[in-house]
């Protein structure tokens, strides 16, 4: 069966728009019949080269996607179809599988459907929406028992989530580790000595109270549960939370916050500069000292007299840690020159 699918997806490319203009030219008489065998040509070279295609490409897909040969030939039938004998050319001759849908489709998306597993790629994340949770040790941001006094019952409070004091919310008198850009905070969210059963709503400060609690508490108990806020953003405010009973307090602590990832900033440092002597009208390739372990050079070093040496190139030798650059020179006087050579290294750091 799987033989007869991959045989059918070529036999339909041979029979698709190069086939119909052949059908065509032959209904049209004996005017037409240099059409005729031009189109009859064609259509076996479009045969040819798709099952070429399918044959080359389907043991890969089967064992890089796991997909059997046929049904992926039956699925991939449209694009060849599709495709100008121009562009099963360049797919026959391509040598990726990347470079071969490439070539089919003349550099347009082919249809997730036609692609091995049938099913779109999923999309890579976006440094700019995609958070990073960054844990921090437990810090006070409000207290009512300090500021504020107990809560009324529906009446909401809006707090900071930033800033380089709590104190003014009951809080600590430092920032609590919570940089100026965050996107969410992780909290601590405690009901004190609470009269009623009740639950708090905690919210985007400016944004419409949720239907949802954030947390239900008992009466005459201090209640806790770890609760996600999303802040707002460039407002007075970065959250408000309400209570649905009064007489009680509230006791927030920040345990972590959520921001946009910032790249890590390299460490680097620059190695020993060796000194080297060019003998008279001499080449001389200079390997300069090697990065320190863990470090992988960058930038290379080359100093030399202006006027009689010429620094001909320079470059990296090898791959990471170990690997050395080089420079190369030529001494263009009648005397011996002395060059320098070093390299800046650089790492990620803890890496």
């Amino acid at each position: 069966m799987s033989k007869w699918l991959l045989l059918s997806a070529a036999l339909a490319v041979a029979c698709g728009s190069a086939g119909a203009q052949a059908g065509a030219a032959e209904r049209a008489g004996s005017d037409d019949d240099r059409s005729a065998v031009q189109a009859k040509s064609e259509r076996q070279e479009r045969y040819e080269l798709a099952h070429r295609l399918v044959s080359e490409w389907g043991p890969y897909v089967k064992a890089i996607y796991g997909e059997e040969i046929g049904p992926w030939a039956k699925r991939l039938t449209p694009t060849l179809q599709q495709a100008s004998t121009h562009q099963l050319r360049d797919a026959v001759l391509a040598d990726s599988y990347a470079a071969m849908m490439n070539g089919l489709t003349g550099g347009k998306a082919p249809d997730p459907k036609f692609l091995p597993g049938g099913v779109a790629p999923k999309a890579l994340g976006d440094a700019t929406a995609d958070l990073v949770f960054t844990p921090l040790p437990q810090c006070n941001i409000v207290d009512t028992r300090n500021v504020g006094g107990t809560l009324t019952a529906n009446i909401g409070r809006h707090y900071k989530g930033s800033g380089a004091s709590f104190v003014a919310q009951g809080g600590s008198n430092t920032n609590c580790g919570i940089p100026s850009n965050v996107t969410a905070l992780l909290l601590g969210v405690t009901a004190v000595n609470q009269t009623a059963k009740g639950f708090f709503r905690l919210w985007p400060y400016g944004e419409s109270i949720p239907v949802s609690s954030s947390m239900s508490y008992g009466p005459t108990q201090n209640t806790r549960n770890d609760v996600v806020v999303r802040m707002s953003q460039g407002l007075a405010m970065d959250f408000s939370v309400v209570s649905s009973t009064g007489g009680g307090h509230l006791l927030i602590s920040v345990l972590g916050y959520y921001a946009p990832p910032v790249a890590t900033a390299l460490q680097c440092q620059g190695t020993a500069i060796e000194s080297r002597s060019i003998a008279a009208g001499y080449n001389n390739w200079g390997s300069a000292p090697a990065c320190p372990t863990g470090y992988t050079p960058i930038v290379p070093y080359c100093w030399g007299p202006t006027g009689g040496v010429q620094l001909k190139g320079s470059g990296l030798i090898g791959n990471g840690s170990g690997s050395r650059s080089f420079c190369h020179w030529h001494n263009t006087t009648a005397s011996a020159q002395t060059v320098y050579e070093g390299t800046m290294c650089c790492r990620v750091p803890g890496r």
